[in-house]
């Protein structure tokens, strides 16, 4: 929560070297709204922060390795997700309560699913993913 409610936060760079930023960093940042206003996903470096609620396709550019946590979170018109090769984590919560999503395809370069990464998804009919990956605690669960 390094900047969360830094409400007059407008710019952000950060330096290669940065591996991780932790869940709702940006929320209630000017940054973080207008950069939704103009895209329809934040991305920082390599990693998409968040997308805009009302999304209701997400094809999550090459550019991106990790899906941070809550980056989906409650986008519950979210009906389709292209996950590029890229992507080697999906955060926490990423996808969480995302319950248009009828189908999902995890690509083998995803080695890390976070806990409650697509947990209360409960349209989902069809997943395609790797046997290789670590799966969090209730990554799938379906009751919410």
């Amino acid at each position: 929560m390094a900047f969360i409610d830094c409400s007059s936060l407008s710019e952000i760079k950060l330096p290669a070297s940065v591996t991780s930023i932790g869940q709702n960093a940006f929320d209630n940042t000017f940054w973080l709204e207008n950069e939704l206003k103009t895209n329809s996903m934040a991305i920082i470096n390599n990693f998409l922060i968040r997308a805009d609620s009302s999304i209701e396709k997400a094809i999550i550019p090459d550019s991106v390795t990790i899906i941070n946590d809550n980056a989906f979170y409650n986008c519950i018109n979210l009906k389709d997700v292209i996950i590029p090769d890229s992507v080697e984590k999906i955060g926490n919560a990423a996808f969480c309560n995302c319950t248009g999503l009828k189908s999902i395809k995890i690509p083998n370069s995803v080695k890390y699913i976070g806990d409650y990464a697509f947990y209360n998804c409960r349209n989902i009919e069809r997943l395609t993913m790797s046997l290789d990956v670590v799966i969090g605690e209730k990554a799938f669960n379906t009751r919410p």
